[in-house]
């Protein structure tokens, strides 16, 4: 049986290694485009504030073993492809077209059960300017390096959505320095204090 699983983050790589065990005979592959496997996004906050120091701290075990492409390898019996957009599926004949994100290279990979563990995507607002220099979503580790990269004391930082991850990011841009406002559709969440160090719009 071959297995493909579109997503390397925290429930695709759980999906693989769950069906490993469950298929300990399967040929399973998990594709990704991103350079970093096997984490949490409610982590990235904490890298940003530099409570978390380096941000394989966020892939790794409870002892200290990263979980990269070696260690599922090694430890799981699972193959993972980084760097590797999913582009097309064939469901037919079940097949999925790959591409290299840095060489452009493509290939394609067959499987018997295919798992979609991509996640969500960040809700950008359809505004003038927002594809312009500074303006990150929060969804990756790449996003939160660029982040903690940008947040400089004493700057200024504006927020849109106050979620939970929206609201751990502003504290953590506060802990940096950062004068931070925050923008929000919806009614006032439940900050735990921290909207008492920022400016709240809504």
């Amino acid at each position: 049986m071959k297995i493909v699983v579109i997503g390397a983050n925290a429930a695709g790589a759980k999906a693989a290694a769950k069906a490993k065990r469950m298929n300990p005979h399967a040929e399973i592959t998990v594709v990704d485009r991103g350079s970093f496997i096997s984490y949490g996004a409610c982590g990235i906050p904490y890298y940003v504030s530099d409570m978390v120091k380096d941000e394989k701290e966020l892939m790794s075990t409870p002892v200290g073993v990263v979980r990269d492409p070696a260690f599922f390898r090694k430890v799981k019996g699972v193959e993972v492809l980084t760097e590797t957009e999913a582009v097309t599926i064939d469901r037919q004949n079940r097949k999925v077209s790959l591409l290299k994100v840095v060489s452009g290279e493509s290939s394609c990979i067959e499987y018997d059960t295919l798992i979609l563990a991509t996640g969500s995507s960040p809700v950008i607002p359809p505004l003038e300017g927002r594809t312009l220099p500074g303006i990150i979503t929060v969804k990756s580790i790449e996003d939160a390096i660029l982040l903690k990269e940008q947040a400089v004391s004493g700057d200024r930082a504006c927020v849109v959505g106050a979620g939970l991850i929206g609201l751990e990011t502003v504290e953590a841009l506060t802990q940096r320095g950062m004068q931070v406002t925050v923008v929000e559709l919806c009614g006032s969440p439940d900050a735990h204090g921290v909207l008492d160090r920022v400016r709240y719009l809504h």
